[in-house]
């Protein structure tokens, strides 16, 4: 032993014989050099001229990936073949997502996601298309549906006696389950009768995070980029590229009722989604132009609760409520069209040709569908007791990535009717329940 780490055991009257020490505790052979990857290279859309800066963590606020981005940006202002990896997974990764998109560095800021059991690291876009969402999913009409770790995953979970999740699936859980009562494939656990919650203080925090209603400009072109990519940043082309592909593949003669669905698809969808763009943008630069007006900071982070008065302001009613409501509208539109894609291929007899395709646009169009309400009814709707409602401008360089939430006031209630009254037993463990050495506010915030 050194000899402080000696004289601190003996401090504390610890025996020598039963405390040992690991002078470092990593296999230092994982991290040797190596030679170059050149599979692992194109797996990740690298070439060797690419100069490639990486950090492994949760994507976390407290490992604030943010400043690494923002000091990323300038580093590929100057070395344009540079190439930053994020890896891992955790709640800021739509956030670093967005951040991403508005810097313009979507082509040179990578994703690969937690891949602790690949011997690679598939590339973004390659994850994309294989980590299917429960709304992208074929279910059982997917080829490889009896294969498919996650069903497999999930009936493992069914035959469980014990299942161990975290607070935001649980709770994840419990929203998907209200939302579709009739659908008993929805939500993401198996039916359970007993409940341990341990750091039962963090629940309401967590609660009101995964309950919010959000909508961001920067999910908004994030989900409109997924179905047409600007040409000049990727070779994808979206989904709408790809269901092209698809229609083509399947016919060669003529037929002027493909050709009419193919120029939708081709031409009139892409520009109707570049118009959406451009009022998204106005949107909420009107959105962001309101917020300066009031608080006075250019700049800087700021995060404005809603007031009756500021839904009163002249700019507010004349300027920014016009715009939301005209994007809303737009946006629910520009569904309706994405949807008329599914009768449009039933009518050509390719609907199943090409059904992969169109349960990723579907999932797509309601997701849109979601943010429009969502927008319309911040824009728009009244302010009630049991809500709150606030601006979140997030600065970071020249850009500001705006997010409108609207979230419950009393998250309590809700976890009462979502949780404590359908549940039999729930046992909520935590060294800070107790308020004033008793129990009994939190027992009266549950309602039990």
């Amino acid at each position: 032993f050194p000899t402080r780490r000696s004289s601190d055991l003996d401090f504390v009257g610890l025996p020598r014989a039963k405390v040992g020490t690991i002078l470092n505790g990593v296999d230092l052979k994982t991290f040797n050099k190596k030679p170059k990857d050149h599979a692992l290279l194109q797996e990740l859309n690298l070439g060797l001229e690419n100069k490639i800066v990486g950090t492994v963590g949760r994507l976390a606020e407290v490992k604030d990936q943010k400043n690494l981005i923002a000091a990323f940006k300038k580093v590929h202002d100057e070395v344009a073949r540079a190439r930053l990896m994020l890896v891992g997974d955790g709640p800021m990764k739509t956030d670093l997502l967005n951040y991403v998109s508005e810097l313009g560095l979507t082509d040179s800021v990578r994703f690969p996601g937690s891949r602790a059991d690949l011997p690679f690291y598939p590339y973004g876009t390659v994850w994309e298309k294989i980590g299917a969402e429960f709304d992208a999913c074929n279910h059982r009409h997917c080829p490889h549906y009896k294969q498919c770790f996650f069903f497999k995953a999930r009936q493992k979970a069914e035959d469980a006696q014990i299942l161990v999740v975290n607070h935001h699936i649980l709770l994840a859980d419990l929203l998907l389950k209200e939302e579709s009562p009739d659908d008993e494939d929805a939500g993401i656990l198996p039916a359970y009768d007993s409940l341990v919650i341990d750091e039962a203080h963090h629940l309401e925090e967590v609660a009101t995070a995964v309950w919010a209603s959000e909508v961001s400009r920067g999910e908004l072109v994030r989900q409109l980029g997924r179905l047409a990519a600007d040409k000049r940043s990727s070779r994808e082309g979206g989904k709408l590229a790809l269901l092209t592909r698809k229609v083509r593949e399947q016919t060669q003669a003529f037929d002027p009722a493909r050709e009419a669905l193919l120029n939708r698809i081709e031409l009139q969808l892409p520009s109707e989604k570049r118009r959406i763009i451009k009022e998204v943008n106005e949107a909420f630069h009107r959105i962001l132009l309101f917020l300066h007006t009031l608080d006075g900071k250019q700049g800087e982070d700021i995060k404005l609760r809603l007031l009756p008065d500021h839904l009163a302001h002249e700019q507010w009613t004349k300027d920014l409520q016009p715009a939301a409501s005209r994007l809303a509208a737009q946006l629910q539109r520009f569904v309706v069209d994405l949807k008329s894609l599914d009768d449009a291929l039933k009518a050509l007899n390719l609907r199943e040709k090409t059904r992969s395709s169109l349960v990723d646009i579907n999932a797509i169009a309601g997701r849109l569908q979601q943010l429009a309400v969502r927008l319309e009814d911040f824009a728009t709707g009244e302010l009630v007791a049991t809500t709150i409602k606030w601006i979140e401008s997030t600065q970071r360089g020249a850009f500001a990535n705006l997010k409108l939430v609207t979230a419950a006031l009393n998250i309590a209630d809700l976890l009462t009717q979502r949780l404590f009254t359908k549940v039999p037993a729930i046992l909520l463990t935590s060294a800070t329940l107790t308020t004033a050495g008793t129990f009994h506010f939190k027992i009266g915030r549950a309602h039990v």
